[in-house]
């Protein structure tokens, strides 16, 4: 979804997040401020992870993750690409948050995605 597109109340949207690692990193934390009209598709830890690799290299088989905070233990260099779904409920205009990312021990690596505006109309 790009910025000011809209959706259906009761619709699947896909998230996916983009992200390129410069180096071997350990410990990230994710986070994806979800928007006030959208809820989660998998209301438990350790639902279904899609993630591919955009650049050869090995996929570490220690990621764990949450429907909307991702905890990534050792993130090899390259780029990733992380999916999931929401469910848009409620009709109105939102502003969907940037994701926030951090290194838990290293608190001076951080990063952000960007902000976007979406709109949720009445299913009717």
């Amino acid at each position: 979804m790009r910025d000011g597109e809209g959706t259906v109340s009761g619709e699947r949207i896909e998230v996916v997040m983009t992200i390129e690692a410069r180096n071997n990193y350990e410990y990230l934390l994710f986070e994806d401020l979800k928007p006030a009209s959208l809820g989660a598709v998998e209301l438990k830890s350790g639902g279904p992870l899609y993630v591919r690799e955009f650049r050869s290299g090995a996929f570490p088989s220690s990621w764990e993750a949450g429907k909307v905070v991702f905890f990534i233990d050792k993130p090899p260099e390259g780029v990733w690409e992380i999916r999931y779904q929401l469910r848009a409920e409620v009709p109105g205009h939102f502003p969907a948050l940037p994701v926030l990312e951090h290194a838990m021990y290293v608190p001076k690596i951080r990063c952000n995605g960007e902000a976007i505006r979406l709109e949720v109309k009445d299913e009717g």
